[in-house]
């Protein structure tokens, strides 16, 4: 990053915030730094994407992005993106220290320091409130399409998620295509293991398969707070993954690429049985409730009719907790 870059990068900064209250180094999209917008006093993100992602995808995405926060910024589900600079070139950088605390550290939730001092209530419960404020924004017309521990905020009761990137209104025009989005761009990042198996078979985009996408991801979450670590893939072969998603790709036909997709997640659902949670102890050495565990593994089930929608599985943790 250039001095000129920084310096202009600040200015923006010091224009829109009234001082960065927190920050997120630069990782595969975007360099995001929280703080209270000067023009209504609340609390915003400052978005700063990579500057190679510009072209008819990016700039229309992180646009949506900031239109669709502020549609929901009423129902305590994210953080309101005040401004996208995706056409500040140069913008971003990975550096280890930043001008405040890390935004997972001042929110409670950097997954190293707060797992190893959390026990196992407050996982549930904060894991809880990631699947309501999900159940949230399907409940609002929206899918977000990147649900991982990574994107959500917490402090230590409430979870607002703070990015939006890939996410779009069910009944919305698709402004970044499936196929770019998830498939030619998500596969090598570090959240591929949030992504369903059918998402790597070329299924098509409809709102419920995008619905069961998300809850497939709030699944991975839990295991990952819980544990530590990411479950091991359904299909380990990465390789192998990479050449059948190209395959199902070049079916045009997307009812014939559903229904060969169709197969092979029955298939996958014979013959790789779900890792369970029961009895794997969390951070303080508490082993999930039973009822929590079975939850988990259907929502993690290989084939996405099999999985609960977010508001149920959300009431089912509730009535869960009034039980308990």
């Amino acid at each position: 990053m250039t001095a000129d870059t920084t310096a202009r990068r600040q200015a923006l900064l010091a224009t829109e915030l009234d001082g960065v209250r927190g920050w997120r180094p630069g990782g595969s999209l975007s360099e995001l730094f929280v703080g209270i917008e000067r023009r209504t006093r609340r609390e915003v993100v400052v978005k700063f994407p990579r500057a190679d992602l510009d072209g008819p995808y990016w700039g229309p995405a992180f646009a949506r992005e900031r239109a669709l926060t502020e549609m929901l910024t009423g129902g305590g589900a994210v953080v309101p993106v005040s401004r996208s600079h995706h056409r500040m070139k140069a913008c971003w950088t990975a550096r280890a220290e930043g001008p405040g605390p890390l935004i997972t550290q001042r929110f409670g939730t950097d997954l190293g320091t707060w797992r190893e001092t959390a026990d196992a209530e407050r996982i549930q419960r904060v894991w809880t409130a990631l699947v309501g404020a999900v159940a949230r924004l399907h409940a609002a017309g929206i899918v977000h399409r990147d649900v991982r521990p990574d994107n959500a905020v917490t402090d230590g009761e409430r979870v607002r998620l703070i990015d939006l990137t890939f996410a779009r209104e069910v009944h919305g025009p698709a402004l970044i295509s499936p196929e770019h989005a998830f498939y030619r761009y998500a596969r090598p990042l570090t959240h591929r293991p949030f992504a369903p198996p059918e998402a790597f078979l070329g299924m098509s985009s409809s709102p419920d398969a995008w619905r069961q996408a998300d809850v497939y991801a709030l699944g991975v979450s839990l295991h990952v707070l819980w544990t530590g670590c990411t479950p091991d893939p359904v299909v380990a072969d990465e390789e192998l993954l990479d050449d059948l998603t190209e395959l199902f790709l070049r079916c045009e036909d997307v009812a014939a690429r559903r229904r060969n997709a169709t197969v092979v997640l029955r298939a996958l659902a014979e013959n790789h049985p779900v890792p369970s949670l029961h009895g794997v102890p969390g951070p303080d050495g508490t082993p999930l409730p039973d009822a929590v565990c079975d939850l988990v593994q259907t929502m993690r089930a290989i084939r996405p009719d099999h999985r609960p929608a977010a508001s149920a599985a959300w009431g089912a943790l509730g009535r869960m907790r009034a039980d308990s």
